[in-house]
C-alpha cells in the first residue's frame, strides 16, 4: 500500500539551515566556514570554487567509478579482480581529499551528541547505485524527484553513482531515526526505490562534497514530518503449539548426540550461535547451559568463560521480546545432516479449521480475518484446493498495505505473473524494471529477492520448503529468513506443514474440503539408478504407443534431454517437452506449460520443480508417473506430484511410482585426507559422478564441470576424526547419513505413512516389477555425452581462434546436437555481443580522454587516464607488462608497483607528440625525475631519496609530496631496469 504522507507546509527558507564542515586530512583545501548555509553549500557543488577541487578530479573520480563497476559487473576475466582493487583504492584515495559536510547540524565537533545538541531539522538520504549503469539510474531518479513537494535538494555523488538528498522536518532531534526511517519508506513507497540500495544514515554523518551543475533545489520544499514506528514483535502466548518440556528435552538430547559422534559445529557463525543460544535458554532457562556448551565446544574459537557470559545475556534476553524456539535448533541441525529422532515432533494439530467444498477461496472472509488477528499464521490446504489463487485474485486485495508473494522457483514468479497480472521481480532487473514492478500492490518474487524487498505482509508459497526436510536451497532459505523480520504479518502457505511452524510461533489454519476421490498409485521399486532412463523412456513409450499424455518427472536434466532427444527422432510427429526451473522457456511450448498451465505436449519430462506450484490445467493428462532417485524419499512429495494435473482424478489413468530400492551390503567409500580442501572439493563434487564410484587419483571429480554449480558442500559431507576420512552422504541435508547406508527402505513403511495421513490415497505395491534394460538407450546416452564433449571442444577451439561465422556451419553439419551444444553458442553469442559493446565503449573512453588531455595540465593525470583506457580495454604493452611478464609481477611487491611500473613505463616511452602537448614546466620535472632516479646510489634511506627528488622538482608539486607514491615509483623503476638487463 502506497502511504500517503500529508503534513503541514512550512518551507526551508524561513530558517536558512546553517550546516557544519569538515576538511579531509589529505585536503588542501578548507573551503567552507562555519558561518556557511546551505544555499551556499547548493551553489559551491553547482558551480565550484576557486578553492574547491577542480572538474577534473571529480571527471577522474567518476571516471575511475565507471570502470570499477564495469569491471565488477561485466568482465569476467578472474585478473580483473586486482585491476578492481587497484580502481578501488584510487576511488577511496580522491575522496578522502574531498571537505565534508554535515547537513544537520551547525557545530565544529561531529559526535552525535554535538550534531544532535545543534540539530537544524535537515534529514540527509544516500541512495547508492553501486553496479553497472547504476550512473543513470541515479539521474533518473533525480529527475523523478523534481516533482515532489519534500525534496529540500538533490544532487549526484561525487562518484557518480549515487543520489544525495536532503529534506528538513519540524520535528525535534531526539524524532531523527523515526522522521529519518519514514522517508526512506516514502521513497521505497512512492518511487520504487528498494531498500538495499537506501543507506540507512545516523544524525552525525558526513556527506563528501561533490559536483553536480544539474543539482536540483527547492528552498520553499515542505516540512516532512512523518514518523515511522517499527513493529514491536509481541511474545506469543506458547499453549498449545509449546513444545513439551519432556520433548524439547528428548530432541536437544539427540542432537547433542549426534554432534558429539559427528564432532561439528552447526553453529557457524555469530548470528546463529546467538539465536541457538537463545531458544536453548528460552526451553531450559539455566539448566540449558550445558547444553549450549555441549552444542558451541566444536567451534575453532571456543571458550569456556566467553560461552558464559553470552549464555548469562541469553537468559536476560529470553524474558522480554519474541522468543526464539527449538525449531531453529533443529533447523540448523538438519543442515548438517542431523535427523531428530522424534516421533511426537511430526505432528501438526491445527488451532483453528474451516470447512469448505472445494476451493480455499470459499473460506476468503474467515481467512481474512484470522490474519488480521494474527501476525504470524500458516495456511494449510490440500493440493489442487487454490490456495495460491485465493490469495492472489480474493484475500490479498482485501487486506492493507504492499504484499510480497515469495515463490521458490523463477517459473512459479512468471506464472504468477501471467495468471494473475501482479507485479514480478525476479533475476538482475535495473532501477527502471524495478520500480515499475514494485508500483503494485501485489509482488510476487522468489525467495531469494525477497529480502531486498519492503512491504508490509511477507506471503511464503510452497512453505515447506523451510522446514530443510526438502533440501531445498540453504541460501534461499536464509534469504527468506532474514525477509521475516521487518514484516508486519508472514503468512505462510503449505499443503504439508511442519511442526517447527508451531512451535515457531504461528497460528494453524487448516482448510478442509469435502473429501477426496480415491486415487490409486502403483509403487514399483528399482535397484539401480542406471535403470532411470530405461524407465523414463519405456514410460513415455507407453503413453504415445497408447495416444495418451503423460507427464513424467526425473530429478536429473542431462538424463532427460538424453531420453527427449532420442523420442523426437523414434517418434518425428509428437511433442516432446522438457521442463527445468533455470531454462529460458524460449520455445512458445514451454512459456505455456509455465505461464498459462497449459499442456500442448504429449509428453512432458521434467524435474522437482513441477513439485513445488507449477500447476498443469486447462487440459488433461492421463498418465502421471514419479522416478525418486532418493533412497529414502518423503511421501509428501508423492502428494504435492500427483496434484499437479487441475482435472477430475477419474481422468487420470495411470499414476505410478518409483523407488530407487537399495542394496542393503554395498558400504560406503571414503576418501583419505592429503588437503583439505581439496578433500572437501573431492568429496562434494563425488555426487556429480554419483555415490558409488570410485575417483581415481588424477582423476578431475567434476569430471569439468565448474565446481560453483555444485550447492552447499556443507551438508554433503561427514567427517570421521577417528579414520581421518570424508565421509559422502548423499542425503544429508534430510536424514542421518549412518541411518541412510545402514538401513534399507521398506516399501511397508512408505505405503504406511501415505495412508495414515493421505487416506484418499490407495497404494499398490507391485514387487514383481522387473525393468528392461535398454543397452541400445545406454550405450547412446554415453556416445551423446562424448559426442557434446567433442562437440564442446570443437566451438571452444573455433571461438579461440577467431572463427566464429564457422561455428553455425559446424553445427548444421551434426544430424543433432545437445542442449550443451546450444548452451555453448548461446555463450558464444554473448560474449560477442558484449565485445562489441566494449569495442563501442573503449571508442567513446577513447574519445573522452582525448579531451580531457587536450584540457588537462597535469601530467599525470594525463597518465593515469592513458592507464585506465590501456588496462580495461586491453592494449598490448599494458597487458603484456601486468599479466604477461612473469618477471615484473615476481619483482612486484604488491599491485600497484605493477600500476606504477606501467606509470613508469608511459613516461619513459611517450612520444615526441605527447611531450610537445606539455608545458615546458612539465617536460622538465619528468626529465628531473627520471634523470635522478637513474642517478641514486644504493645505499640510501626512503627520506633521503624523497627529498633528493622533492629538492630537485620543488616542493610545490603535490604528486610526489605522498612518500609512498614517490618511493613505489622509484621501485618499480629499478624493477623495470632489473627486468630489461635480465631481458637482455
Amino acid at each position: 500500500m502506497v502511504q500517503s504522507y500529508t503534513t503541514e507546509c512550512k518551507n526551508a527558507n524561513t530558517s536558512i539551515k546553517k550546516v557544519g564542515f569538515k576538511v579531509s586530512n589529505k585536503s588542501q583545501r578548507p573551503v567552507l566556514t562555519s558561518d556557511c548555509d546551505i544555499r551556499q553549500i547548493y551553489k559551491i557543488i553547482a558551480k565550484g570554487t576557486p578553492q574547491t577541487p577542480p572538474k577534473t578530479e571529480f571527471n577522474q573520480l567518476r571516471e575511475y567509478s565507471r570502470l570499477y563497476y564495469h569491471t565488477i559487473d561485466i568482465n569476467t576475466d578472474p585478473r580483473a579482480k586486482k585491476y578492481a582493487q587497484f580502481l578501488k583504492q584510487q576511488i577511496d584515495d580522491l575522496k578522502q581529499k574531498l571537505p565534508a559536510i554535515v547537513f544537520s547540524g551547525n557545530t565544529t565537533r561531529h559526535t552525535k551528541q554535538a550534531v544532535t545538541e545543534a540539530f537544524n531539522g535537515v534529514i540527509q538520504s544516500d541512495i547508492d547505485f553501486h553496479y553497472w549503469n547504476g550512473d543513470k539510474d541515479a539521474e533518473r531518479l533525480k529527475d523523478k524527484l523534481k516533482a515532489d513537494p519534500y525534496i529540500l535538494g538533490a544532487f549526484i555523488s561525487p562518484s557518480g553513482y549515487g543520489l544525495k538528498i536532503q529534506i528538513h522536518t519540524d520535528n525535534a532531534a531526539d524524532q531523527y531515526t523515526a522522521t529519518r526511517d519514514a522517508f526512506n519508506r516514502y521513497l521505497s513507497d512512492q518511487y520504487g526505490v528498494p531498500f538495499d540500495v537506501i543507506d540507512v544514515l545516523p544524525i552525525s554523518q558526513t556527506c563528501y562534497l561533490s559536483y553536480d551543475p544539474e543539482i536540483y533545489t527547492n528552498l520553499t520544499a515542505a516540512a516532512f514530518n512523518e514518523k515511522y514506528q517499527a513493529p514491536q514483535p509481541k511474545r506469543t502466548a506458547h499453549t498449545a503449539t509449546t513444545t513439551p518440556p519432556s520433548e524439547a528435552k528428548n530432541i536437544i538430547e539427540s542432537i547433542i548426540t549426534e554432534v558429539e559422534r559427528k564432532q561439528i559445529d552447526i553453529t557457524q557463525n555469530y548470528e546463529r550461535w546467538y539465536r541457538i543460544g537463545l531458544a536453548i535458554a528460552h526451553h531450559f532457562g539455566e539448566p540449558g547451559r550445558v547444553y549450549f556448551h555441549d552444542i558451541s565446544k566444536y567451534y575453532p574459537g571456543y571458550r569456556a568463560s566467553a560461552t558464559d557470559n553470552q549464555y548469562n545475556s541469553y537468559l536476560r534476553a529470553a524474558t522480554t521480546g519474541a522468543p526464539v524456539t527449538i525449531a531453529t535448533v533443529i533447523k540448523y541441525a538438519q543442515e548438517y545432516g542431523i535427523k531428530v529422532k522424534s516421533t511426537d515432533i511430526e505432528v501438526v494439530n491445527p488451532d483453528q479449521i474451516i470447512k469448505v467444498d472445494r476451493y480455499v477461496s470459499e473460506a476468503t472472509a474467515d481467512i481474512s480475518q484470522a490474519i488480521q488477528e494474527h501476525e504470524k499464521i500458516c495456511i494449510v490446504a490440500p493440493t489442487s484446493t487454490g490456495k495460491t489463487q485465493a490469495f492472489f485474485k480474493h484475500i490479498l486485495p482485501q487486506i492493507e498495505g504492499k504484499h510480497i508473494v515469495a515463490l521458490p522457483y523463477v517459473a512459479n514468479v512468471k506464472q504468477a505473473e501471467q495468471r494473475h497480472k501482479c507485479g514480478a521481480l525476479y533475476g538482475n532487473l535495473d532501477f527502471i524494471d524495478y520500480s515499475t514492478a514494485y508500483q503494485n500492490k501485489i509482488i510476487a518474487t522468489t525467495y531469494d529477492q525477497a529480502a531486498r524487498l519492503p512491504g508490509d505482509t511477507l506471503i511464503i508459497d510452497e512453505a515447506h520448503n523451510l522446514s530443510g526436510q526438502y533440501n531445498f536451497r540453504p541460501d534461499a532459505i536464509q534469504a527468506i529468513e532474514a525477509a521475516q523480520r521487518d514484516k508486519k504479518r508472514v503468512i505462510l502457505i503449505t499443503a504439508t506443514p511442519s511442526p517447527m511452524f508451531q512451535m515457531d510461533g504461528f497460528h494453524v489454519l487448516q482448510i478442509e474440503p469435502k473429501e477426496k476421490p480415491q486415487q490409486r498409485v502403483k509403487l514399483r521399486p528399482y535397484s539401480d539408478k542406471k535403470h532411470a532412463a530405461d524407465i523414463v523412456y519405456q514410460e513415455a513409450q507407453k503413453a504415445i504407443t497408447a495416444n495418451e499424455k503423460a507427464l513424467v518427472k526425473y530429478n536429473h536434466i542431462d538424463l532427460l534431454q538424453h531420453v527427449a532427444a532420442k523420442l523426437r527422432k523414434q517418434y518425428p510427429g509428437k511433442n516432446i517437452g522438457v521442463l527445468y526451473s533455470d531454462q529460458d522457456n524460449s520455445t512458445n511450448d514451454t512459456a505455456q506449460a509455465i505461464s498459462e498451465g497449459k499442456f500442448p505436449f504429449d509428453v512432458l519430462l521434467c524435474t522437482s520443480v513441477i513439485n513445488d506450484g507449477v500447476s498443469i490445467d486447462k487440459t488433461f493428462v492421463h498418465r502421471v508417473i514419479s522416478v525418486e532417485k532418493e533412497h529414502n524419499p518423503i511421501p509428501k512429495n508423492l502428494v504435492q506430484f500427483i496434484a499437479r494435473p487441475r482435472q477430475d482424478v477419474d481422468k487420470i489413468k495411470y499414476i505410478c511410482y518409483y523407488l530407487q530400492a537399495k542394496q542393503p551390503n554395498k558400504k560406503r567409500r571414503a576418501v583419505r585426507i592429503t588437503s583439505l580442501y581439496q578433500d572437501i572439493k573431492d568429496s562434494n563434487a563425488r555426487r556429480c559422478k554419483g555415490i558409488n564410484d570410485t575417483l581415481q587419483p588424477d582423476e578431475d571429480p567434476t569430471g569439468g564441470d565448474n565446481l560453483s554449480r555444485i550447492g552447499n558442500f556443507k551438508s554433503q559431507i561427514t567427517l570421521n576424526r577417528n579414520t581421518g576420512l570424508f565421509e559422502p552422504s548423499t542425503f544429508a541435508a534430510m536424514h542421518d547419513a549412518e541411518q541412510i547406508y545402514r538401513n534399507t527402505l521398506t516399501l511397508e513403511a512408505f505405503t504406511a505413512t501415505i495412508e495414515a495421513n493421505y487416506p484418499y490415497i490407495t497404494i499398490e505395491v507391485d514387487n514383481q516389477y522387473s525393468v528392461d534394460q535398454d543397452k541400445d538407450l545406454q550405450k547412446e546416452m554415453q556416445k551423446d555425452k562424448d559426442q557434446d564433449k567433442e562437440d564442446q571442444r570443437q566451438i571452444y577451439k573455433l571461438i579461440k581462434e577467431g572463427k566464429q561465422d564457422m561455428i553455425l556451419e559446424y553445427v548444421c553439419k551434426k544430424e543433432q546436437t545437445d542442449f550443451k551444444v546450444v548452451k555453448a553458442i548461446q555463450e558464444h553469442q554473448r560474449i560477442d555481443r558484449r565485445n562489441k559493446n566494449l569495442s563501442n565503449e573503449a571508442q567513446e573512453l577513447h574519445d573522452e580522454n582525448k579531451s580531457l588531455f587536450k584540457r588537462s595540465h597535469n601530467t599525470l593525470e594525463r597518465v593515469s587516464l592513458r592507464l585506465c583506457t590501456c588496462m580495461r580495454y586491453g592494449i598490448k604493452s599494458a597487458e603484456n607488462i601486468i599479466f604477461n611478464d612473469d618477471k615484473v609481477i615476481r619483482h612486484g611487491k604488491s599491485f600497484n608497483d605493477i600500476i606504477t611500473s606501467i606509470e613508469a613505463q608511459i613516461l619513459t616511452t611517450c612520444s615526441a607528440e605527447d611531450l610537445n602537448r606539455l608545458s615546458k614546466h612539465d617536460q622538465k620535472i619528468i626529465f628531473k625525475i627520471l634523470q635522478i632516479i637513474s642517478g641514486i646510489k644504493i645505499p640510501m634511506t626512503r627520506k633521503q631519496i624523497h627529498k633528493k627528488i622533492l629538492d630537485a622538482i620543488g616542493s610545490n608539486e603535490p604528486y610526489f609530496n605522498d612518500e609512498q607514491r614517490t618511493m613505489n615509483i622509484v621501485k618499480t623503476f629499478f624493477n623495470l631496469q632489473r627486468y630489461q638487463a635480465d631481458k637482455s
